[in-house]
């Protein structure tokens, strides 16, 4: 009879707000849509004009777009790995690694969503840095203004780091309300406080511009939309050779529209 473990492990959990609970869910017609797993491509509307009898639009296809205001939405893969050598009920480790895998999502695709090392349509990578260093609010407010002029006032998505959202000579807790999981401003812009949001000196900035100690780098996006496949199990469990692995990953797809997304640095 295989060992038990001594104990289940303390679950760590994830924090209530994340980039999972703020997004919005994908349409009915993209989640279903039987390719979407090799990638997307949609249309633009934000340089629509705004009237009231909007221009025709073109027909659109699934083709790789040659125009570089039609995005490409890669996904990406998230995915938990316990492993163990030695004999141990693989069925613990099974729920071990899946318990694992829901609490460490929310960090996984916020991450992937900021820095893209997986997913080349990151913020990183497609972002606008608007110049100048200011406090957060006062950046949050010039992000949110160029997005709006540029969109003929778009909704905006504020993306910060944890530490923009409660550092006591920063913080935005006092002008954001929270409505169920979602942190909201009055204007009705999101704010997401992404648990995978780098908040360090690094080089997190558009192109990888470099934020030094006391500073954070904010980004301002239209909505988001995630959508999670389902948890696929590629456990393996070889007893002759005394070991059991538990993995289990789940494909992440994440939209936004790419033509306008803007940056900038603030000091904490």
């Amino acid at each position: 009879m295989a060992n038990h473990l001594p104990s289940p492990p303390v679950r760590q959990g994830t924090t209530e707000v994340s980039l999972l609970t703020s997004a919005d869910p994908l349409p009915a017609d993209v989640a279903g849509y039987n390719r979407w797993r090799t990638g997307l491509t949609w249309r633009s509307t934000v340089d629509l004009t705004a009237e009231s009898q909007p221009n025709d639009c073109t027909t659109f296809s699934w083709a790789a777009p040659t125009d570089p205001t039609l995005p490409v939405v890669d996904t990406f893969t998230i995915g938990v790995v316990h492993g163990c050598d030695g004999r141990v009920d693989a069925d613990e480790f099974a729920d071990e690694g899946r318990a694992a895998l829901e609490d460490k999502q929310a960090w996984l695709v916020g991450r992937e969503v900021w820095t893209g090392a997986d997913h080349p349509q990151s913020l990183q990578a497609t972002a606008t840095l608007v110049s100048g260093t200011a406090s957060v609010r006062r950046t949050i407010a010039d992000l949110v203004a160029n997005y709006q002029d540029a969109t003929k006032g778009g909704r905006a998505v504020v993306h910060v780091p944890y530490r923009a959202l409660e550092s006591a000579a920063a913080s935005l807790l006092d002008v954001v309300t929270r409505v169920g999981n979602r942190l909201v401003m009055a204007d009705g812009t999101i704010v997401v406080p992404g648990p995978g949001y780098p908040g360090n000196a690094g080089n997190w900035g558009p192109q990888g511009a470099a934020a030094s100690s006391g500073e954070v780098f904010i980004y301002v996006t239209g909505p988001v939309q995630v959508g999670l496949g389902p948890v696929s199990d590629r456990s393996s469990d070889r007893p002759r050779a005394n070991q059991v692995q538990a993995l289990f990953e789940r494909q992440v797809i994440a939209r936004w529209d790419l033509t306008f997304v803007f940056a900038g640095k603030a000091t904490l």
